[in-house]
């Protein structure tokens, strides 16, 4: 009885709280973002990228520098927190500077670019389909550091973290080209997100079981949780 106890409390502290409040985190988060974006003029020209209009306000710009900038500071702050007695405040921290980081990289910085000769020049759109190198070399090098420790625990949430929704956006938006001829974008972006979803949730669910038996663990075990779900909803909902 003592020991279901323990396994109880370990589940709720460690993996379904820590769960829900990422979700939290990402809903004020997406909140926010959308409405500093929508504040201002349009500062630069409008361009078409893709299957997407740029819409470069100044509310966009300002967002950029200030979570740019939010995104240093909260990661220090999580390197900081990396004991083992705030070992919590490390992970919510670290989470929310990856957050941070995606949305001026991945959301916000693709927007301010010209045309040169035809071409978009811009900071590179790093959920499209060119960017699979990048993607199989940070996840291969992120995975690396977490089987050997050699990372700080609050800097490995950060990077977690901005890898998450970076590849949430990869498994649909940027495999998409791949598969073009075979699948239209609503089919893929469903196809593509419930299978890579089931399998990262089913991973969450089953790694903590046999293999991560510590708070550290089986919090990294809650943000792949959040990964998978998330994927999944991504993609039925794009």
């Amino acid at each position: 009885m003592s020991q279901s106890n323990t396994e109880s409390k370990w589940v709720l502290k460690e993996y379904i709280i820590p769960f829900l409040i990422m979700l939290a985190i990402t809903g004020a988060g997406i909140a926010v973002f959308m409405f500093v974006i929508g504040l201002g003029n349009i500062i630069a020209p409008v361009n078409q990228v893709g299957e997407e209009l740029t819409k470069p306000t100044l509310g966009r710009l300002v967002y950029v520098i200030v979570s740019l900038a939010a995104t240093f500071l909260c990661a220090v702050c999580a390197a900081k927190c990396a004991t083992k007695d705030k070992i919590f405040h490390a992970f919510y921290i670290g989470f929310t500077a990856g957050m941070l980081l995606w949305q001026s990289i991945g959301e916000g910085a693709w927007h301010f670019g010209y045309m040169v000769e035809d071409n978009y020049i811009n900071f590179f759109r790093i959920e499209s389909s060119g960017s699979l190198f990048l993607v199989i070399s940070f996840a291969a090098l992120t995975a690396y550091m977490m089987k050997s420790r050699v990372m700080n625990f609050g800097v490995l949430c950060t990077v977690l973290s901005f890898i998450s929704n970076w590849y949430g956006h990869f498994v649909s938006e940027g495999t998409y080209p791949y598969v073009a001829e075979f699948f239209s974008v609503s089919t893929w972006y469903a196809v593509s997100g419930l299978t890579v979803g089931i399998i990262l949730t089913a991973a969450a669910i089953l790694l903590p079981i046999f293999k991560f038996k510590d708070t550290r663990g089986h919090l990294l075990c809650s943000m792949l949780l959040y990964i998978g779900i998330s994927i999944m909803a991504f993609g039925f909902i794009e």
